[in-house]
């Protein structure tokens, strides 16, 4: 019979990521910077404030690169 998980008893962390898990997260990385990058190219053509929301495109897709990647890997923590 399994054991039952408690309120302050976690479950075990899976062992370690497969490849599969790993190219997931690189293109999931890859993608929110590129997406903040090309949307802050995109609006500084428009606006005309080159360099600046290239900038803070790169920054906010850095950010949401971090976080998924944090949520991905703390199941292995």
């Amino acid at each position: 019979m399994p054991k039952e998980v408690g309120p302050e008893e976690s479950p075990e962390p899976e062992k370690a990521p497969d490849l599969m898990a790993l190219l997931t997260l690189g293109m999931y990385m890859a993608v929110c910077i590129g997406l903040g990058v090309g949307l802050g190219l995109l609006a500084d053509d428009r606006l005309g404030t080159a360099p600046a929301l290239t900038f803070v495109g790169l920054a906010l897709g850095i950010a949401a690169a971090a976080v998924g990647t944090y949520r991905e890997i703390r199941k292995y923590l």
